[in-house]
């Protein structure tokens, strides 16, 4: 498996390792690492990286299997998550859009079912703003 690395210095070499492994069919999985880093904020960061994936060439649907059922595999838990299915775990996220179409799709979240929650978009905007509002917040 094989992911992308952020932004800074060579970037433009691994966009093109990152086109060639997609082109070739190595499996790869999106996600970021480094979290605490100046450029990284959890829940926002993925996004970045999924335009990354874009730019450098894996269509739509090669980005969301790296979002979902790659990293399920890469765990050695294929049947336990990575895919919607009766019995499986029912954390998922709901788009505005077909993220099939469009990578950005994944960025318009109508709303989060989490533990057996549902965090609607309002709901999440509130969560944003208190944090933002938070001391130390930029």
């Amino acid at each position: 498996m094989f992911r992308v690395v952020q932004p800074g210095a060579g970037e433009p070499a691994q966009l093109r390792l990152t086109k060639t492994f997609a082109d070739a069919g190595v499996p790869m999985v999106a996600g970021t690492d480094a979290c605490g880093a100046a450029h990284i904020i959890p829940g926002f960061s993925p996004h970045d990286e999924f335009d990354l994936l874009a730019e450098a060439g894996p269509a739509p649907p090669a980005i969301l299997r790296m979002t979902t059922t790659e990293p399920a595999r890469f765990l050695g838990e294929p049947e336990a998550s990575g895919r919607i299915a009766p019995g499986m775990p029912a954390d998922l996220v709901l788009l505005d859009e077909d993220p099939l179409t469009d990578h950005t799709a994944l960025r318009r979240i109508a709303g989060v079912l989490r533990d057996g929650s549902w965090w609607s978009r309002a709901d999440l905007d509130t969560v944003l703003e208190r944090v933002a509002a938070a001391p130390g917040a930029r």
